[in-house]
């Protein structure tokens, strides 16, 4: 069963209402085979009645369900090398002596759009290699996706030799366990993350998170338009502490949407702050 071109654009319009994802007009075939897997799921036969069903889902489980079928996110450990080079050996001295100032050693990191977790596993090693006594900070790595199968999946810490392919081997050794062939993430690295469900778009669920010291937001921005991306760059700006940085993907410019954060030069690169 093929979804008409109306009941296409009203999906399109129901995603885009209660998570700012905005669908391009080529993804008609893609979206029609994925709403149809979802209508056999439920015995649904009407296009209509799943539109009807979506728009009013009181839990958002089922729109929840449906994004975890057209979106597909890939992501590996250590992506983006120079992004997390110029964070560890840059950004994060001047974060510490900032906080050992304020006498205040927490440190609280947001991965937002963390699919399976291995970002915000990335930046738990990064911190117990940079930190020099790191026992002795309250560390709290948060990863949030609209996802909840690849959030459910990284709660589980087990990966692929595929996934860890830009991964140095004295990481590997250090902080994964081999098992018949998977990796496992070591507990001393599982224990200060933190995987959940979360919509970077909606404000009111945004709102319950608060005190981070910097926020990685990398390729996430892609699947949404102009405007809703300022609105989770705005969610995310009220999530930050003042001086926070944030991240964004190679291909997203943070200052083409919003003129909240400032533009901080470093020797290697550049990054946003608040």
């Amino acid at each position: 069963m093929k979804l008409t071109i109306e009941d296409y654009n009203r999906i399109k319009e129901i995603i885009y209402d209660k998570s700012g994802m905005a669908l391009k007009g080529d993804k008609y075939d893609f979206t029609s085979r994925r709403v149809t897997d979802r209508m056999r799921a439920m015995d649904m036969h009407s296009s209509r009645d799943y539109c009807r069903y979506l728009m009013l889902d009181p839990d958002g489980k089922e729109l929840a369900e449906l994004i975890n079928l057209i979106v597909i996110g890939e992501t590996y450990f250590f992506r983006e090398f120079g992004q997390l080079s110029l964070f560890a050996e840059e950004i994060l001295p001047l974060i510490v002596a900032g906080k050992e100032k304020s006498g205040k050693k927490q440190l609280k990191v947001l991965s937002a759009g963390c699919a399976t977790g291995e970002e915000p596993y990335t930046l738990a090693i990064i911190l117990k290699e940079i930190l020099d006594q790191p026992n002795l900070w309250d560390i709290r790595i948060d990863g949030r996706d609209i996802n909840y199968l690849a959030v459910e999946k990284g709660k589980e810490g087990r990966y692929s030799d595929h996934a860890l392919r830009e991964t140095p081997y004295v990481y590997r050794d250090a902080y994964f366990k081999s098992e018949n062939g998977v990796y496992v993430i070591k507990p001393e690295i599982r224990q200060l993350v933190s995987l959940s469900w979360g919509n970077l778009y909606d404000s009111a669920h945004m709102s319950r998170l608060f005190g981070y010291d910097v926020v990685f937001c990398r390729n996430v921005l892609i699947y949404f338009d102009r405007k809703s991306s300022a609105q989770v760059l705005e969610n995310l700006y009220r999530v930050m502490n003042p001086g926070g940085y944030i991240f964004s993907g190679l291909a997203e410019s943070i200052g083409r949407l919003t003129d909240r954060f400032q533009m901080k030069r470093f020797s290697k690169s550049f990054v946003y702050h608040k």
